[in-house]
């Protein structure tokens, strides 16, 4: 079977598969799971499996959206294979969702469920205003989070709502400087991003406010005793992430900014592992 353009439809249809976004979310997932006092592999998988189905779904809505009704660039697959993939990967997505209610709890479905939603409205509905296409990857990485732990445990730790708060502060910074390297294209199509409205220069102080936002909230967690003490280690390097959004060169801010995460995220999860009896504390504990 083969598109007109002589494309296959499982190739067409691997053309959605895309690690760059769907890595970092099967990520979280892992590393929500970890958080966990104890870890089921057949729970883990399960909810990466439709983490993953999720964001794929979200994928081939875009293809629909942005291809076959907006035609903003050429399609990979025809019309009708594409309203069939949409609806192959919403039936996997919501199936992986059944068995994790059946397997572990209601609350981790449900986090799956919305993530599931989140795929569906992306390109239609929050990919056209500021805010919605800003903030809704990072609210997605912060429900992979909370779902792999609600995968895992029954009740959810303050400290790892707490991180999934951290991470949708920190993520949409970077995501307002990636939508600074697409400014041209995004005002060509219409595309209200915040470098769009605001303008690349403001784009550039709303990147660094969020980065330092997530700085002081970091701090103020802390001071709650909702994260411990040594979650302040993060503080040095979210604040490197405010500087470097004044770069005037986008796609090396993207670069370091994204680099700049991931320190981030290990000393978020160095820090919250014993506010939750994390399966890993005692290894962490043999290294300190």
């Amino acid at each position: 079977m083969t598109t007109a353009d002589g494309t296959s439809f499982v190739g067409g249809l691997l053309t959605q598969v895309k690690p760059t976004f769907m890595a970092p979310a099967v990520g979280m997932s892992v590393f929500g799971g970890l958080l966990a006092p104890s870890v089921s592999l057949w729970s883990g998988s399960l909810h990466a499996a439709a983490v993953a189905s999720a964001l794929y779904t979200a994928h081939v809505v875009d293809e629909y959206v942005d291809a076959h009704l907006r035609g903003e660039e050429p399609p990979a697959l025809s019309l009708r294979r594409t309203q069939f993939a949409i609806v192959l990967a919403s039936l996997c997505c919501l199936s992986l969702a059944g068995l994790l209610a059946l397997d572990s709890s209601v609350a981790a479905a449900g986090s799956v469920v919305v993530l599931w939603v989140l795929a569906i409205l992306h390109a239609p509905i929050l990919d056209t205003n500021p805010v919605g296409v800003t903030i809704d990857y990072p609210v997605g990485i912060a429900l992979a989070l909370v779902g792999g732990y609600l995968a895992q445990e029954s009740s959810l730790a303050q400290s790892v709502v707490a991180i999934g708060v951290l991470f949708v502060v920190i993520l949409s910074g970077v995501k307002v400087s990636i939508d600074r390297t697409d400014i041209e294209f995004d005002e060509r199509i219409d595309k209200r991003t915040i470098p769009v409205v605001l303008g690349e220069r403001r784009a550039r102080v709303v990147s660094a406010a969020l980065f330092l936002s997530s700085a002081v909230l970091v701090a103020v967690l802390v001071t709650q005793s909702t994260l411990p003490r040594t979650a302040l280690a993060s503080v040095p390097v979210l604040l490197g992430g405010g500087v470097v959004a004044f770069d005037s060169v986008a796609e090396r801010v993207v670069v370091r900014q994204m680099v700049l995460v991931y320190p981030v995220t290990a000393v978020l999860f160095v820090a919250a592992c014993p506010t939750t009896s994390c399966t890993v504390e005692p290894l962490l504990s043999g290294l300190s």
